[in-house]
């Protein structure tokens, strides 16, 4: 979770945005007091907030993703916050962890299947297989969530 706070510069270019569920704005880069952020993700509401409010004071709050910086929340010149959506976010939360619990499950079943193999004369060697496959089932449970509670975090600070 990361905070920027400054006066608006120079705003890149914009390009349509889709990455499943979210749509909006990728600009290449925006300044923001003397800071440099690459790979701005915006909603269209946040993206025209920002061109409006060029050359004011703003706190931008985001989390680096794998597509780039996304904004969750912005604190405008008058002190109003603009938030993403609750549900929307709470939503993709829920559908993301459904989907690793499907990835980690599939990976513990096929290592407990490997596992079997070794169990008769090398139990430990099948030991240790299970173990991965119960880490990558506890870590895909654990990662949408992980990125829930950073937003919710990038939304406090602001």
């Amino acid at each position: 979770m990361t905070v920027y706070k400054g006066v608006i510069g120079y705003m890149s270019g914009g390009g349509n945005y889709a990455d499943g569920t979210n749509y909006g704005i990728k600009r290449e880069f925006i300044n923001i007091g003397n800071e440099h952020i690459r790979g701005v993700v915006l909603t269209r509401y946040q993206d025209e907030l920002l061109l409006t409010l060029s050359g004011q004071e703003v706190t931008l709050s985001g989390v680096m993703g794998k597509n780039g910086f996304l904004v969750v929340a912005l604190r405008m010149p008058n002190g109003e916050v603009i938030k993403g959506s609750p549900f929307g976010m709470i939503k993709k939360t829920f559908s993301n962890t459904f989907l690793a619990l499907l990835v980690g499950a599939f990976y513990f079943v096929i290592s407990g299947l490997v596992a079997s193999f070794f169990w008769d004369w090398l139990s430990p060697v099948a030991i240790v297989i299970l173990l991965i496959g119960f880490g990558f089932f506890v870590f895909c449970a654990a990662s949408p969530s992980i990125v829930f509670f950073k937003t919710l975090k990038a939304w406090r600070e602001l």
